[in-house]
C-alpha cells in the first residue's frame, strides 16, 4: 500500500467533505513532502503522475483556509513538471 492508496482511501472514506485532519493548521505537512518529492524527482513518468494524482486529492480534500500556507511549496514543483512536459521549445 502507497501513500497515495491511503490517502485515496482516506478521500473516499470521507466523501465529498474535506478530510478534518488535513484542515488541521499544517495538517498537510506530515503528507505532502512525499508527493513532492516523488514529483520532482520520480525515475519513471509513472511515479510522477502518482504523485501529481496524489497533490490533486489532496487539493480537493482540504479546505481553501488550510491550502493557503501550501500554495507556494506546492506550485513551484508543478510548474515545473509542466515546463519539462510540455517546452516552449517543442514545436
Amino acid at each position: 500500500m502507497t501513500v497515495h492508496d491511503e490517502v485515496q482511501k482516506l478521500r473516499e472514506s470521507w466523501g465529498t467533505e474535506s478530510v478534518p485532519g488535513f484542515n488541521a493548521p499544517r495538517g498537510l505537512s506530515p503528507i505532502l513532502p512525499f508527493f513532492l518529492q516523488s514529483l520532482m524527482y520520480g525515475t519513471t513518468s509513472e511515479d510522477r503522475v502518482t504523485a501529481a494524482q496524489g497533490i490533486g486529492i489532496l487539493v480537493q480534500s482540504t479546505s481553501e483556509e488550510a491550502l493557503k500556507s501550501f500554495v507556494v511549496q506546492m506550485s513551484g514543483p508543478l510548474i515545473r513538471i509542466v515546463g519539462d512536459r510540455f517546452s516552449p521549445w517543442q514545436e
